[in-house]
């Protein structure tokens, strides 16, 4: 890999070419693919995926564009397809899904950026949107969804995969200082552990004695059946209810 940027007049040609492939009206496939590593780095590969990727991108574009609508505001893609070149120099985890591995595509999201007055709206909003609109049936089921770093309440961005052969439907939380580095978070990790699902994850949950209902009068069981996962049990973390699930 060459250590030399890639020149002006060729990295302007190759923008020009994918912000041409505009599917939806919000977002163009140069979104997705665009990153100030690679062209630092010289990865020329980040910037020639092959067609079934394209395609791939260009279908989940069309997705996020369902997402942007419903939310009303911008949503930045922080993060989108990185070659193994580029993830392997940014850290990523070595099965990451922004890879575009076997049938995966993921993404890192915002639509809350530090000092851009058009990104003020709270990324924990554009999380609970996701959740609300796949319940709903407006978009396919997420491979995963996680609230990454940040706060409780607030995520520094919010990451989501999409894989059409294994919808696991996972909601998680990746806090701080829950691993020592980004390259610690595999999907090993997440595939050999018991998952765990936030009451606050879901929009309207309540507590009560015996049981949790929604503002639907929706019991979790419920929820649980219509998310395809098996609750294993209710427990307290950080004084939240949380579903242990498999």
């Amino acid at each position: 890999m060459s250590k030399k940027a890639i020149p002006a007049s060729e990295f302007e040609a190759i923008a020009a070419k994918f912000k041409a492939m505009k599917p939806v009206k919000n977002f163009s496939v140069w979104e997705a693919i665009n990153s100030k590593t690679a062209h630092a780095h010289g990865v020329r590969e980040q910037f020639n995926p092959e067609k079934s990727i394209i395609e791939r991108i260009e279908g989940s574009l069309k997705i996020l564009q369902v997402i942007r609508e419903a939310i009303g505001v911008p949503i930045h893609i922080s993060s989108g397809y990185r070659s193994p070149v580029l993830n392997k120099l940014v850290g990523g985890a070595r099965r990451s899904d922004h890879q575009a591995l076997g049938n995966t595509i993921a993404f890192d999201l915002q639509t809350n950026r530090k000092g851009l007055k058009a990104f003020s709206t709270p990324n924990q909003k554009l999380f609970e949107c996701i959740i609300d609109l796949t319940m709903q049936g407006d978009i396919p089921p997420f491979k995963q969804l996680i609230h990454e770093f940040g706060t409780p309440n607030e995520p520094k961005w919010v990451h989501i995969s999409w894989d059409i052969e294994n919808p696991k439907k996972q909601i998680l939380t990746i806090k701080p200082d829950l691993f020592q580095s980004y390259d610690d978070i595999t999907d090993d990790y997440f595939d050999d552990q018991d998952q765990y699902i936030s009451a606050i994850n879901i929009k309207g949950i309540t507590t009560g004695e015996s049981e949790i209902v929604n503002a639907k009068g929706e019991t979790i069981e419920t929820l649980a059946k219509s998310k395809r996962f098996t609750i294993i049990d209710i427990v307290e973390i950080n004084g939240k209810p949380h579903f242990k699930i498999k």
